[in-house]
């Protein structure tokens, strides 16, 4: 019979700890998911051992009765005696042992050193003898690891480099062994986890969502209350799941291994997985990783962490973490956050309208306070320049752009898109001097934050014409005009992303860039300038040409065709942006996959970022081919300040754009985008 943590396992995954066929079926699931061979049996005898004796048939052989087997659709490389299964659980099966699920949504992501340039710059010493450039050289040298979700209902850590093990390249990091280090299963999905067991199997969502980190200073060992002088520096990630439910987690990832207190460098040998799994003392002051907390907004999944309608949608949208002022009495104080959108609603369709006191989910901004899993800000409604009531917010699936402009390492503004194509900001800065009540970023009843309400920017579901643009991307930022509340940028591409196979669009899509002055007026179709070319399905609009800095409020293009959807993010390089988007439809005649495009126009004044020089005022201007598939784009920055711009075709294919940059940019800094 399982005890402590075992009863709180069995508990989570919905089955009764006093059951012996539920503890049979809890142990045979851990096994499954751990993979290989246990006491339990290989993961082809644990799906033998508990399905019914005969099942639809699966595979070759219609109107037989047979045993699934798990290896049976990834065999061994020839030859391969026959046999897959271990009937008399004595010999071992020929097939792989699958132990990593399939990876769908979550990206993949990269854990370096710490090296936050805003905090190093200012020194931040939060309390006497704990700098931030102490933890950075203490942790100068760590492991690199990747990290990714799976839906076999884990997040996986790999191992990516470990400083000096390779002696031939000398004193650097090598490109890692791939070797899994851990991996971590929230709660929130194992209730799905036994269901993997049952047949006919079928395919889930679990941890599908992506990942993000960040340096924040915190008690990482409190039970429910931070204790302030117990406050050190640690390196948290947050995760969600994506379509695999509505919650989010925190983990603390900061310390694999012990090192040396002089030279940093890993104490066992470069070749050992991490020692801190354990703890273990010195550096390893917890257990490497740490659970800090999983939360939901959900009152059905947790009653005691919901704040009510609306509820939390699958988390889609990819938190951003870092450091924010709050005001507590009559001082500010230094709260560490992840801010993400309320995410994803698979009943409500882009461009419905929403009444106060709607159902659907997702349709909220959230403020989490890293330190205890907490919501500390939650809005469902926000201004716009109208006398009016607030407005309602849609689901916001899409990860928020955030800024610190002016460089001091605290958050000032983050923007939102949600599915009815509106674009949000909040301003994240707590003013102390205010009249209101309560003021800015004022702390109030519960430890919420009081005083901030979102503004509508730019509202697109007063479209005359293609009226359905709801955004499922995170916006990007662009620094346009110097001062203490500087004039910014917001990009982004509309299309359904959640339904990219989809055809016909109900509307024609759009690229835009719509510019943030700080006045609180919202912006419509009409205060924006129409660049769209010759060659499309939808009018010429007026092209490219000089701006009126005064008057000048931004852009919009069309794409070419009916059923384009944006699927990246804007990048932005020595002021072109550019987009990719995917259409099922496709010029080969041959092909059913669809084809992918890149969009580039020069933001100030809407230049077409192809044929420069000679334009054609053509969709050859704006937009290339990326071939048949569905593409994907990413952008880095080199040590010598050139940006990369990358884009990963659907076969595998890496194309790469450097562009010598003028400006050495700094390290994680918002204007890289």
């Amino acid at each position: 019979p399982p005890s402590g943590c075992g009863i709180t396992l069995m508990q989570a995954m919905g089955l009764n700890p006093g059951s012996a066929t539920d503890q049979t079926l809890a142990g045979r699931t851990v096994s499954f998911l751990r993979g290989g061979v246990s006491a339990t049996g290989s993961r082809d005898e644990i799906l033998n051992l508990v399905k019914p004796a005969t099942v639809p048939v699966i595979g070759p052989g219609a109107g037989q009765a047979q045993r699934y087997s798990y290896v049976y659709q990834d065999d061994a490389p020839p030859p391969v005696p026959p046999g897959q299964f271990r009937p008399d659980g004595n010999v071992p099966p020929v097939g792989y042992a699958h132990k990593l699920g399939d990876i769908f949504h979550s990206e993949p992501a990269v854990l370096d050193p710490p090296r936050f340039f805003q905090y190093l710059s200012a020194n931040l010493t939060p309390i006497p003898g704990r700098s931030y450039s102490a933890f950075a050289n203490l942790h100068s040298k760590r492991r690199r690891v990747s990290f990714v979700g799976s839906n076999d209902g884990f997040l996986h850590a790999f191992d990516s480099g470990v400083w000096n093990r390779d002696a031939s390249i000398g004193a650097s990091y090598d490109l890692g062994t791939g070797q899994e280090i851990f991996a971590y299963g929230p709660k929130a999905v194992m209730r799905a986890e036994p269901q993997l067991l049952k047949f006919p199997p079928r395919p889930f969502y679990m941890v599908d969502g992506s990942v993000s980190f960040a340096d924040v200073f915190i008690d990482p060992v409190h039970n429910g209350t931070p204790t302030p002088a117990d406050r050190i520096w640690r390196t948290v990630l947050a995760g969600t799941l994506r379509q695999g439910g509505r919650y989010i987690y925190g983990l603390d990832v900061t310390q694999p291994d012990q090192v040396d207190a002089v030279t940093f460098v890993k104490t066992s040998s470069p070749e050992k997985a991490p020692d801190c799994l354990e703890g273990g003392g010195g550096v390893c002051t917890n257990k490497y990783p740490s659970i800090l907390w999983e939360t939901t907004d959900d009152c059905v999944l947790s009653p005691t962490t919901c704040l009510g309608v609306p509820a939390i949608g699958q988390t889609w949208s990819k938190p951003v973490m870092g450091r924010i002022k709050v005001i507590n009495g009559a001082a500010y104080e230094d709260r560490f956050v992840a801010i993400f959108g309320g995410g994803f609603d698979t009943v409500f369709n882009a461009g419905d309208p929403i009444a106060a006191a709607s159902t659907v989910k997702g349709r909220a901004i959230y403020v989490v306070d890293v330190e205890t899993g907490k919501v500390i800000y939650k809005a469902s409604r926000g201004k716009d320049s109208g006398v009016g009531p607030l407005v309602e917010m849609a689901p916001m699936p899409a990860a928020p752009g955030v800024a610190d402009y002016n460089d001091d390492g605290y958050l000032d503004i983050a923007y939102f898109g949600d599915e009815n194509g509106r674009m949000w900001r909040l301003d994240l800065t707590a003013d102390i001097t205010s009249v209101a009540s309560p003021k800015p970023g004022e702390l109030i009843a519960g430890g919420m934050i009081g005083g901030w309400t979102p503004f509508m920017l730019y509202d697109a579901s007063t479209l005359t014409t293609q009226t359905n643009q709801p955004i499922f991307l995170e916006p990007s930022i662009v620094f346009v005009g110097g001062g203490q509340r500087p004039t910014l940028g917001v990009a982004f591409g509309t299309g359904d992303r959640a339904n990219v196979l989809r055809v016909p669009n109900p509307s024609v899509n759009r690229f835009f860039f719509v510019l943030d002055k700080g006045a609180m007026t919202t912006l419509h179709e009409a205060d924006l300038r129409n660049v769209t070319p010759s060659g499309g399905i939808t009018p010429v609009g007026v092209g490219p040409g000089p701006i009126d800095t005064a008057t000048y409020k931004g852009l919009f293009l069309d794409f070419a065709t009916q059923n384009e959807k944006t699927t990246s993010t804007v990048f932005s390089t020595q002021g072109n942006l550019t987009l990719i988007t995917f259409t099922p439809e496709s010029s080969n005649p041959c092909a059913t996959e669809g084809a992918s495009f890149r969009y580039r126009f020069f933001f100030l004044n809407g230049t077409g970022g192809y044929n420069v020089g000679s334009p054609t005022g053509t969709f050859g201007d704006y937009r290339e081919s990326l071939g048949s598939g569905l593409s994907s784009g990413t952008q880095s920055t080199t040590p010598d300040g050139d940006t990369i711009d990358m884009v990963l075709g659907a076969g595998g294919t890496l194309r790469q754009d450097v562009v010598r940059g003028t400006i050495r940019t700094i390290n994680q800094n918002w204007k890289e985008q």
